[in-house]
């Protein structure tokens, strides 16, 4: 057998596995591959082990001492993912204890990206000394989480800000709060543990839909670094949520330098009254003096009429770009397709209500450098740019500052 350099290896391997399901990486062949030889085991258990995907119902602390007597898998693992189906009886009730999920993240001294979704997060125990290191990732990604934080049907635990346990560099937060099983309206989390010493986390790009626990903990309780973030992603959901926005844009505006903003659901949800009463100034987008680069989105639900969607989206962004700092430098516009609507959905039918934001824009931002048109994939990106070409003003296209680019739609919480 001749011995291969390890990159040739890794490329064979890497690209004769069996097919990959939701992304998982495939082990069935590259198994039988880890036994040819022992030129082709060490990169084969690099693949093999680089994910790490189990459903919550697996016991953490069993998996804690597997990991710790196989350092051969444990170094390879760069990507771990929790979860729990919502209507799986099989995983109800099976809460992760936080200080035994710090023991698993520290026994991958290698790992990148940690994705909890859906599973049960208990509060802290009581004995368990809070870890004054947090975990260094990459990505954090935390999907529709209950916090079950009840004092007294856990009465050994504390409710603490699970964000103090990490320093991630990307943090992804759809959702997270109490189970539904609490009382409604929810009572009030209190008590919070308190963790002097601890470093706030120092993320540096976030991402945050709809209204989370999560946030709302971690901002009463000292919140983030404010010396680190520079970009946010925002998309509420419900009007009430919008305040909760405007308190952390401000908090943090003074190194928010890039935005981005999502504003559909909101409208989808209100009635017109409702919406006249929205004070877009209210999220505080002025206050980012240091503001470079502004991505607003622009879909539909599927449900209600297009162009009633359509012209409460246009008057929001027009609203939102009056209360923007003028020294913006580029701003992005994405059309996307939601799954409800039919692929060839004229792009002409929009057009004419993206037209007035982007002149508004041009007229409004006197340091603008460029404007990208991100167009779904779905539609013909170039009849697109004819359509819109053809809206606007002559003077606005030879300023060249207008440009088209496809976007690719991708199954995520967040656009």
């Amino acid at each position: 057998m001749p011995r291969w350099p390890p990159e040739v290896l890794e490329h064979i391997l890497d690209s004769t596995g069996d097919e990959e399901i939701f992304g998982r990486v495939p082990s069935p062949r590259l198994s039988a591959y880890s036994l040819v030889c022992k030129d082709w085991r060490p990169v084969a258990q690099s693949l093999l082990f680089k994910k790490l995907d189990f459903p919550v119902s697996k016991p953490l602390s069993r998996i804690v001492t597997f990991l710790k007597a196989a350092p051969h898998i444990s170094t390879h693992v760069r990507s771990l993912r929790i979860w729990r189906y919502e209507h799986d009886r099989k995983h109800q009730g099976c809460g992760i204890q936080p200080h035994i999920l710090y023991k698993l993240l520290v026994a991958l001294p290698r790992l990148q990206e940690l994705d909890l979704f859906r599973v049960v997060l208990l509060g802290w125990k009581n004995t368990a000394r809070f870890p004054m290191v947090p975990v260094k990732l990459h990505s954090l990604v935390l999907t529709d989480l209950e916090i079950d934080f009840h004092a007294t049907k856990h009465p050994a635990a504390k409710a603490f800000d699970f964000l103090r346990l990490f320093d991630a560099a990307k943090m992804h937060v759809a959702g997270g709060a109490l189970p539904w099983s609490y009382s409604n309206p929810y009572p009030p989390v209190d008590d919070i543990l308190a963790v002097p010493g601890v470093p706030l986390p120092a993320v540096r790009e976030l991402q945050v839909f709809g209204q989370s626990l999560f946030m709302e903990l971690n901002d009463g309780n000292g919140g983030l670094n404010p010396t680190h973030i520079s970009s946010f992603s925002m998309e509420p959901t419900q009007g009430e949520q919008l305040p909760f926005y405007g308190r952390f844009i401000r908090r943090y505006s003074e190194t928010i330098r890039h935005l981005s903003l999502h504003i559909s659901w909101v409208l989808y949800r209100m009635d017109e009254p409702e919406i006249a009463d929205i004070q877009w100034e209210s999220l505080n987008i002025a206050s980012c003096t240091q503001l470079k680069s502004l991505r607003l989105h622009w879909t539909h639900d599927g449900y209600h009429s297009g162009e009633q969607q359509d012209a409460r989206i246009r008057e929001g962004y027009r609203a939102i770009l009056s209360s923007t700092s003028a020294h913006l430098h580029e701003l992005s516009l994405v059309v996307g397709l939601n799954r409800m609507q039919a692929p060839a959905a004229p792009f002409a039918q929009i057009a004419p209500y993206i037209a007035p934001v982007l002149i508004h824009g041009v007229a409004r931002f006197n340091d603008l450098q460029s404007i990208t048109l991100e167009i779904s994939e779905h539609l013909d990106l170039e009849k697109s740019a004819a359509v819109m070409k053809a809206l606007l003003p002559k003077s606005f296209v030879d300023q060249q500052l207008l440009h088209f680019k496809a976007h690719h739609e991708v199954f995520c919480m967040f656009s």
